[in-house]
Formats: C-alpha cells, structure tokens, sequence
C-alpha cells in the first residue's frame, strides 16, 4: 500500500481475517482511523505484515485477538494511538517476532499484552507512552530486547503484572520512567534481566519487585532512582535468586527490601568494583566474587557493601577460582557502621606471571645468535684480547638460572696516517 488509505466514521480500516496470508503484507503510505483498530485480524495465521509508513488509530492500532498469530511484524515508519494499545495481543493471540527500529507511541499502553504471548520482541527505535509503556498484564513476553529507548513520562515504562510472565529482559539502552517505576514486576516472574545500559526513574523505585519472582538479576550498567526518596532495586516481599553487579564508584547500587538469595561482586580493577547500599532488609544472602572478575593479590576493595549486620551474610570469607586457574583468599571486613570493605589475600597459581621460554628453546636460540655472529667474532680475533672478552660473563643469574652475554670491543690501529686498521665488537648479557 502506497497511498493514504483511512476510514474516519466506523473505524477498522484493514480486516485480515478474510485473508489467509501467506506472503507479506508491506505499507509505504499511510494507514489510519480515528476510531480503533487500522489494521485487525481474528484467528487464523497471518505470514508478515512490515511497516514502512504510518499506522495511526484512536486505539488498538494492530489489533491481534480471538487465537490469531501474527508470525512477523516489523516497523520501520511510525506507529500511534491517541488513546489506549498501538499493538494489542489478547488471550490465547501470538505475535512471535516483532521488531521495531522505529517510532511506536500511546497515550497509554503502548505495547499491551491482554493474556497474550510475544515471543520476541527486538527494539533499537522508540517506544513510548504517557502511561504504562510496554504493558504484560497476565500474559507471555519470552524475550525482551532493547538497545535503544523505551520511556513513559506518565507511568511504568515496562510493566509486568498480574501473573504474567517474562523470561528475558535484555537492556542495552534505556529504559526510563519520568514518574513511575522503570521496571515494574507485580505477582509476576522476570526469569533474567540483564542490564548493560540504563535503568532510571525521576521519580520512583527504578526496579520495583512487588511479591514478584526475579531468578537472575545481572546489572553491568547503571540502575537509578535520580530521587533520593527511593532505590535503584526495592524488593518489597518479593524474591531475587541472583544478583549480580559492578556498579560502583560515587553511584552504588542502592537496595531495599528481601535480601537476594546470592549476591556477586563483579570487580573490572583496583577502582572499578561493585558496590551496593542496603537498607530495610530482610533475610540473609550468600556474598561471592563473580567468574567474570579481574582481581589484584594482596588489595583491599573499600566500602563494596553497606547496611548489612554480620548476621544478614552467611559467610564473610570464601576462595576465589579464576577461569586461568588462579586462586584466591578473600574475607570481608566489617570497618565500622555495617560498611564492609573486600580484602584479597595471596595468589596461588600462574597469577598473571610472564611465562619463559623452555630449557631447550633457550639453547636453540643461542646457538642461532653463535651462528650468526661467528663471522663477527673472527674478524674480532686479531684486535681482541680474550681475557678482557671473559669480564663480559654473568655475574648475576635470573630465578630460573639462566645467562648467555657476547663481548667485544673497538680497537683503532696506527690513527695518525692513511694505513689505518681498526675493527669493533660490543659486549651485552641476558637474563633469562
């Protein structure tokens, strides 16, 4: 479709439901209604629909409901609803991959799942809303890909509740809610959230788990509450497996409410650690060290967790095993006030040592060398006095008690006239 096609009376512009589409359908103009649904189909299986264009309606822009299944949508233009769900998905519907690099915008809902399933839903455009942005209420979001922006200046940016389930949120980019939460998961289950980008709320908790389940929660990124009143994490009687964190520095993890079953260190160097500040707590957790950590013998991590009494850590020391096979002793130190600082003790293993070369490489190489300066040591012999030669050999041996050192010297015969004869050699020595 390449020209304007709108309805502004009865709504439903386009029904795909006398379709059995196997192809693709592709709009490059614009399809629009002021009452609801652009485009809708009930039942049935529908191959592709790519917006290139403009969906516009006053509600449920793409309407998928009564057990349809949308395989592909894909948009690249723009996409709105002045009121309520550009993109509906209801109970026992399906749209399996839904890939957006453009423009989708709400007054509320953006994105709202009514019991219905997304298998994989890929964002590097924008979602937004001035409302619950990407709404899951009691259905099925299987994966959650963002790399670019997903905002709400009016409610949750993305909502998980009333037993719905998502099984992966994976952030790359921004998740953000200028007046709500930034992640909501109410009586609901988050299998992994993985954030390497930016989780924020202006005004709210920037994750809130409200009797909700979160089994692994991985923050490489930044996770935010920009006001003071809330936390970055507020697990209010919910349950996180798993945390594991490198934010740190003058921004640590702020976090309320049930203690995570484990929770994981991930330190990148001496002053780029994780740090988080409990407050409110409940229960007890496991601290460690995660594999992905880079540590230095013999150093000690200030302030990497505050708020806790020793009661709340089951173990405050622990053996550190690195993926290179290196081992560690690491042991927390309560300094004063529930603040704990990470001592690391000896090294045991290659410890990033240089590793030399073999008995047997060292003699070939040295025989190379004889060879290749043996023309130079004959020419050396008529102005060369061997005893001066010797005070070239090693005095002073390395660990692995090996040496080789060649000499020589420069010698200038007769300077005064044209009959001149001189020749040059040098002296050096190895440690290996």
């Amino acid at each position: 479709m390449g020209s304007p096609l709108s309805d502004d009376s009865d709504g439903l512009v386009i029904d795909l439901a006398i379709f059995n589409m196997t192809g693709t359908l592709i709009n490059n103009g614009s399809v629009s209604t002021i009452q609801t649904k652009a485009i809708t189909f009930v039942g049935g299986s529908i191959n592709s629909i790519i917006n290139n264009g403009t969906l516009a309606a006053d509600s449920n822009t793409l309407d998928i409901d009564g057990a349809g299944n949308l395989i592909r949508f894909e948009n690249t233009g723009t996409m709105s609803a002045s009121t309520i769900a550009t993109v509906n998905v209801s109970l026992r519907s399906e749209l399996t991959t839904f890939i957006n690099s453009g423009t989708i915008s709400a007054l509320d809902q953006t994105i709202f799942l009514d019991g219905g399933t997304i298998t994989t839903l890929n964002n590097s455009g924008t979602i937004s809303s001035s409302g619950d942005t990407i709404d899951n209420f009691s259905g099925t979001l299987t994966t959650l890909l963002n790399s670019n922006t997903i905002s709400s200046n009016g409610g949750v940016a993305v909502s998980n509740n009333n037993g719905a389930t998502m099984g992966l949120i994976n952030n790359s980019g921004t998740i953000l809610s200028e007046t709500a939460e930034g992640i909501s998961n109410w009586d609901s289950t988050i299998t992994t959230l993985t954030n390497s980008g930016t989780i924020q709320s202006d005004n709210a908790d920037a994750i809130y788990n409200r009797g909700g389940t979160i089994n692994t929660l991985t923050n490489t990124g930044t996770i935010s509450a920009t006001n003071i009143l809330y936390r970055d994490i507020n697990n209010t009687t919910g349950s996180i497996g798993t945390l594991i964190n490198s934010q740190g520095g003058n921004d640590a993890l702020t976090y309320s409410g049930v203690l995570p079953n484990a929770y994981y260190i991930v330190i990148n160097s001496k002053s780029d650690y994780g740090k988080v500040e409990f407050s409110e707590t409940l229960s007890r957790m496991t601290f460690d060290i995660h594999t992905s950590s880079t540590l230095i013998a013999n150093t000690t991590y200030a302030d990497v967790v505050d708020g806790l009494q020793i009661d709340d850590i089951t173990a405050t020391s622990g053996t550190y095993n690195s993926s290179t096979g290196d081992t560690y002793e690491w042991s927390l130190n309560n300094t004063s006030d529930n603040l704990w600082s990470l001592l690391i003790g000896d090294c045991e293993g290659n410890c990033g040592e240089v590793s030399y070369p073999s008995t047997a490489a060292t003699q070939v190489s040295v025989n190379n060398v004889a060879n290749s300066m043996n023309a130079q040591f004959s020419s050396f012999a008529m102005t060369t006095n061997f005893a001066n030669l010797n005070t070239y050999d090693c005095g002073l041996f390395d660990k692995n008690n090996g040496c080789f050192s060649v000499g020589g010297r420069y010698t200038d015969v007769n300077g005064n006239n044209n009959s001149d004869s001189d020749s040059t050699a040098c002296g050096h020595g190895w440690w290996l």
